[in-house]
């Protein structure tokens, strides 16, 4: 496991990226197995936006590979017409490297992809040439018009807002999004994804994203991980998270969260496995001595929260746990056999 320009802009590339399949009618199909032309058009226009590529990551997009479900980063389906389903030109490494990051802009020609489910562009400087992400305020529009997209990462692609109203989002089958370690600086409240209840996976940790939880994050009932950490997070949080019932990892350290998390914020996390609530230090978790969790954790990371001073007696009902760090609780007391 583990972002487009104007719209007038949009509609110039569209036209330039199907150019050539204007002789459609009378154009020979494609071979078993090779990818659909204007598919390939599309990536070849999108590559024109590219300015730097120090990895020669793309090398392989040229018109003289004909098949580009060959080409590096590219995935197409098994069938007889390989459409392109996957796109992951991303930088290797888990951060931004500028010998490798590729750098330009993204061309909406990818619009042409139209069994596009998996698109992966983190890690690179795609900013644009004005020092920012063109057409920011109509990106997540425009990826809207994909209705096929299930898996969208754009961690580390230097976004500075998630707060475009979208009115009738189609992400409809959008199950994992990454948008970590961007730098949005806003509330959580105002950003424009919270109507995707599809979602799985939702990583938002290092945005610099302040103020509190919202109670809208119970929309998200058909999560199971959430990645808030690093952030700029405070106040209580709110019981609400006690709905998302198939949740199995949550992250939410480094923050400023305060308040208390007790019995009824954690009694219907019954799949949760993971949670890491460490450097939140002023966040108390009380919960009654006998009370018994309907989760088994496998990692609990609590360092710097405050716990103590007696051992949880909850705790001790987690025997499948490989992970404890209760550093710096306030526990006191001596630990249980």
């Amino acid at each position: 496991m583990h972002p487009a320009a104007k719209l007038p802009l949009l509609f110039l590339l569209l036209v330039g990226a199907t150019a050539t399949t204007s002789t459609a009618n009378h154009a020979p199909a494609p071979a078993a197995g090779s990818c659909v032309p204007r598919e390939r058009e599309a990536l070849l226009a999108s590559k024109r936006g590219i300015t730097g590529d120090p990895a020669g990551r793309l090398a392989s997009w040229k018109r003289g590979n004909h098949d580009c479900c060959r080409w590096r980063g590219v995935r197409c389906s098994d069938n007889l017409i390989g459409h392109v389903f996957g796109l992951h030109p991303q930088n290797n490494f888990s951060w931004y490297n500028e010998a490798t990051a590729l750098v330009g802009h993204i061309s909406t020609s990818l619009l042409a992809l139209e069994q596009l489910e998996h698109l992966d562009l983190s890690n690179n400087n795609l900013v644009g040439p004005a020092g920012r992400f063109p057409g920011i305020s109509y990106w997540p529009r425009v990826m809207n018009m994909n209705a096929y997209l299930r898996a969208l990462y754009l961690s580390h692609c230097s976004l500075t807002s998630a707060s475009q109203s979208i009115l009738q989002l189609n992400f409809t089958r959008l199950k994992e999004l990454d948008l970590s370690h961007n730098n949005f600086n806003q509330p959580l409240a105002s950003c424009w994804f919270w109507n995707l209840t599809s979602l799985k996976y939702l990583d938002l940790s290092g945005n610099n994203i302040v103020g509190s939880l919202p109670a809208a994050v119970s929309k998200f009932t058909s999560l199971d991980t959430l990645d808030l950490s690093e952030n700029q997070l405070f106040g209580s949080v709110p019981y609400e998270i006690s709905m998302l019932t198939s949740l199995t990892d949550i992250n939410l350290r480094v923050n400023n969260l305060t308040g208390e998390i007790t019995e009824k914020h954690l009694a219907g996390l019954k799949s949760l496995k993971n949670i890491d609530l460490s450097s939140n230090h002023y966040l108390k978790i009380v919960v009654g001595p006998e009370w018994q969790p309907p989760f088994k954790l496998e990692v609990a990371i609590f360092e710097s929260c405050q716990l103590g001073p007696k051992f949880p007696s909850w705790l001790q009902w987690m025997v499948d746990i490989k992970i404890l760090d209760i550093w710096n609780t306030g526990i006191t007391d001596q630990l249980p056999h």
